[in-house]
């Protein structure tokens, strides 16, 4: 298979009669070649803060910063960094989605990405000073500023072609119709569209300009983000309708989640992994990359769009539910310890009128103080992180027991006012015990309601920040 080229022309919105369409450069200036392993980048600080439980789109983790995805209302998103570990520990929690959650209260600071040898960055702008490039990590792009001074990097420009024999305004003939079968996208900026083609066949022009049919159905808003020589398609959740890179590209495949928690340098991780960012256009445009040969209808692409979200959310929407209905259940239960007691003169209504004279009106039944019930319930349906999360939402003051699949005892958590002070196990005592039972998918758990009779304070962590500590380390040894 040839290589791929790519002419784009630029099709200017003219008045009611047209001016036709001439060909100009395209936005894509050019690309950056990296030629040196691991080449660090400075990304500069923003001075952002963010709070426990907040999360962002990872972009990379290298051994001193997490670097993750700013959104913002520009085309492509920025990048922001953080320092990998604070107090001792690790900053922020990834998940398997490679989004990462703060675990303490936290504030960006100036960062470095690396990036891969031989990976080529297309050029949005430069000037003076710099490039402003697309870089790819995680299914995700993003803009990145270079400064010139830069080494170990080489710039190439784009040499559109220049027809030779423009139409000229006086033309009568039936405008001519662009080759649909070679188009692989459209850019749609400053009130200007480009057309991007897959290879060198001759540039068609016509007089009135608009997107053809296939390209108009589209999977939503993109960015051409990719290599000018290997243009892919995809999303950013991965699934069946991403199409293989043209040129016989095959062998890039995505990070797996296993390199979210590496320590190895990010070089480790494939930096040309099919990826295409959702942006508007300064202009209220959309700015797509589309293949000619795909046109799916509206309503199609927006259920697929729905269904990708809802398979990348459903373990969040499960534990929401499983929470919220545990917290109805103790709201429940706290609306029967504060019913209002009788006034103790308070005596009881009988219809004297149906009594026999001689007979003693019917004492009134006795009244029994209301306990409130335990909470128990299975592992398998509530796990034990979100279960300690309820517990330090409702400020609870009990001991939580948890029991194997044949109901011994394997553990217990100590809560006062929802903090998590004590945890133990026939074999640990504190924070280690709480790592090893919340390893721990099945079985049953009881929380008792009262102070835990002579437990000390073994847990000095916060909960929350523990419990997502107590996650990824699951997360990382596999259980």
């Amino acid at each position: 298979m040839h290589a791929l080229k790519i002419v784009i022309v630029a099709a200017a919105i003219m008045g009611s009669t047209g001016s036709g369409m001439a060909e100009t450069n395209s936005p894509l200036s050019g690309f950056l070649r990296v030629t040196k392993e691991n080449l660090p980048i400075l990304i500069d600080n923003p001075s952002l803060t963010f709070s426990v439980g907040d999360h962002l789109p990872l972009f990379q983790e290298n051994d001193k910063y997490f670097v993750a995805i700013l959104p913002d209302e520009e085309e492509v998103p920025r990048l922001v960094a953080f320092r990998l570990v604070q107090m001792g520990t690790r900053r922020a929690w990834v998940t398997s989605e490679a989004i990462m959650y703060f675990a303490y209260d936290t504030s960006s600071s100036r960062g470095l990405l690396y990036l891969d040898l031989d990976e080529e960055l297309p050029v949005l702008s430069e000037s003076k000073s710099g490039y402003e490039v697309l870089v790819t990590r995680f299914n995700r792009t993003a803009r990145l500023w270079i400064p010139r001074r830069t080494r170990h990097m080489e710039y190439t420009a784009f040499s559109p072609r220049r027809d030779a024999s423009p139409i000229k305004e006086s033309t009568k003939e039936p405008p001519l119709s662009i080759n649909t079968n070679e188009i692989i996208g459209t850019i749609k900026s400053g009130g200007k569209t480009y057309y991007i083609y897959k290879d060198d066949s001759q540039v068609q022009y016509r007089e009135e300009t608009s997107v053809p049919t296939t390209l108009s159905s589209s999977l939503g808003r993109f960015w051409p983000f990719s290599s000018p020589k290997e243009l892919y398609q995809g999303s950013f959740v991965p699934d069946a309708t991403a199409q293989e890179p043209f040129d016989g590209a095959s062998d890039h495949t995505s990070p797996n989640s296993s390199a979210l928690y590496t320590q190895k340098p990010p070089a480790a991780v494939s930096s040309t992994a099919p990826v295409l960012q959702s942006a508007p256009d300064t202009n209220g445009v959309s700015a797509s990359v589309v293949e000619a040969r795909q046109s799916p209808s509206s309503l199609n692409a927006w259920a697929h769009r729905g269904c990708r979200l809802l398979g990348t959310y459903r373990p969040v929407l499960v534990a929401a539910l499983l929470a919220l209905s545990a917290i109805v259940l103790l709201r429940t239960q706290s609306s029967r310890k504060r019913r209002p007691k009788k006034a103790p003169d308070a005596k009881p209504v009988s219809r004297v009128e149906d009594t026999d004279p001689g007979m003693d009106a019917p004492k009134s039944p006795p009244t029994h103080k209301e306990v409130p019930m335990d909470l128990t319930g299975s592992l398998s349906s509530m796990p034990l992180g979100s279960l300690a999360q309820l517990l330090n939402t409702e400020r609870e003051t009990g001991v939580l027991a948890i029991s194997d699949e044949q109901k011994r005892p394997v553990g217990t958590m100590t809560f006062i006012k929802g903090d998590l002070i004590d945890a133990k196990t026939p074999a640990l005592r504190g924070t280690e015990a709480v790592y090893d039972l919340v390893r721990r998918k099945t079985g049953s758990f009881s929380f008792k309601r009262g102070p835990g009779i002579g437990s000390q304070r073994t847990v000095q962590e916060s909960t929350m920040p523990l419990i997502l500590d107590a996650y990824r380390r699951a997360d990382e040894q596999g259980s």
